[in-house]
């Protein structure tokens, strides 16, 4: 599991890439690109938004990838 800390600001998806891409000992552009599986706009709206608590789960490049408003990302 990686999961090194919150995200200050929810302003890409990039963190999330790049903790998929520590997992697997790559470079972030050796993945394949995350939106095959998610909308990358849609999802860092959705997790910049300040107005409520969300938890959103996806799978990407086999780990189970879990985000939320408060900038909290885990890899599994």
């Amino acid at each position: 599991m990686n999961s090194p800390g919150p995200v200050d600001r929810w302003e890409s998806i990039e963190p999330i890439v790049e903790r998929v891409a520590a997992e697997e000992d790559v470079d972030p552009v050796e993945l394949p690109p995350i939106g095959e599986v998610v909308d990358p706009d849609a999802l860092t709206t959705l997790l910049a938004s300040t107005e409520s608590s969300i938890t959103v789960t996806f799978t990407y490049c086999g780990y189970d990838v879990v985000a939320d408003t408060n900038g909290h990302v885990s890899v599994e």
